[in-house]
């Protein structure tokens, strides 16, 4: 049985390469699960879970372009927890991140604005 670790004929630099893409692949899967989690999957078709699967990788790679569009310095679960947050507002996320107490008073401002969300009975 040769694993990797007790395989003599490879090269340092050959092996070096292959912890490093193994930690890359860990560490996309840690911050996938960690941010995106798919506990449960919302059909039982092959299909459905497959594009379940993708809309998760995607929304991960766009919220890697959006963390290195960032001046500022903030972690990925933040990040994610922002854009949830501030999905549904119309705001500029990038100057939100980088400045958040300016777009913050606008959003407030939004949600004071904003209808009622249910009417009472006797209204």
């Amino acid at each position: 049985m040769v694993l990797l670790t007790n395989n003599f004929e490879l090269d340092v630099k050959d092996l070096e390469e292959i912890y490093k893409r193994r930690w890359a692949i860990e560490s996309l899967y840690k911050q996938i699960k960690q941010n995106f989690p798919l506990h449960f999957f919302y059909s039982d078709n092959v299909n459905a879970i497959q594009i379940q699967t993708w809309v998760v990788l995607i929304a991960n790679l766009l919220c890697t372009i959006i963390a290195r569009m960032i001046k500022r310095h903030v972690s990925f679960s933040q990040l994610v927890t922002m854009l949830r947050f501030t999905l549904m507002y119309y705001t500029d996320f990038i100057s939100f991140m980088e400045n958040p107490q300016n777009d913050e008073l606008i959003i407030m401002a939004e949600k004071a604005n904003a209808p009622p969300k249910e009417l009472d009975l006797f209204d």
